[in-house]
């Protein structure tokens, strides 16, 4: 959910300012880019440590054995 964020805070910059203004500009970036990193700190916290150290390990090609 936050790439989608994190693309519309950049890609907006690229609109001509005679339809947005810098102000606005200014406003959206700091909105969007606020929106994706909460969305990336939020999703980290749903995570937890386990998770990332499970997800870490499945990216390595280890195999997790349940007792």
């Amino acid at each position: 959910m936050c790439i989608p964020f994190y693309i519309l805070a950049f890609a907006q910059m690229a609109i001509p300012s005679e339809y947005l203004s810098l102000e606005i500009k200014g406003v959206l970036l700091f909105v969007l880019f606020g929106m994706a990193k909460t969305c990336q700190y939020g999703g980290l916290t749903i995570v937890g440590a386990e998770g990332y150290k499970r997800v870490k390990n499945w990216f390595r090609g280890k195999k997790e054995t349940r007792v």
